[in-house]
């Protein structure tokens, strides 16, 4: 995860789209798109979307609510484990990110990962409010304990 993060500061384009194959949202060429890893929950990525007609539509569909959230990527080292209570699950070492996807409601594409979330509001402020980022990670956390079989 470190190395997603490590690829956008080296000025590596990720791009946050809407859906898998639509629109680009913002990418990580500028500030817009930031991503940290937090040792608990793993990557996180914060978005700032400009005032376009695709900016105020994701708005409009994530506002007070959540959105799934799936990545693209490829060159990857990956495995497969089988986990007790969640089945076949592919475990990703090293892989170039292509793309963050917000998966809109209508959306037929579920993520793979249930944990992964994105959460948003119509702000003004310069970064993320904190109760979002704290929402993002309360969500991933009781996926994780549920994995963990610590209902």
């Amino acid at each position: 995860m470190q190395s997603i993060c490590e690829q956008a500061r080296a000025g590596g384009e990720i791009s946050l789209t809407w859906n898998h194959d639509g629109p680009e949202i913002v990418s990580s060429r500028g500030l817009d798109l930031l991503f940290r890893v937090d040792r608990t929950v793993g990557l996180e990525f914060e978005a700032r979307l400009r005032d376009t007609p695709l900016g105020r539509k994701v708005l409009a569909e994530i506002d007070g609510r959540s959105l799934g959230v799936s990545i693209g990527f490829h060159r990857s080292k990956s495995w497969i484990v089988e986990r007790d209570g969640v089945g076949r699950m592919r475990v990703v070492d090293e892989c170039r990110l292509h793309h963050v996807a917000l998966l809109e409601r209508t959306a037929t594409l579920r993520p793979i990962y249930s944990g992964a979330r994105a959460y948003g509001v119509k702000d003004s402020g310069l970064g993320c409010p904190v109760h979002l980022r704290q929402s993002a990670e309360a969500w991933a956390f009781r996926q994780i304990a549920a994995q963990a079989g610590l209902r």
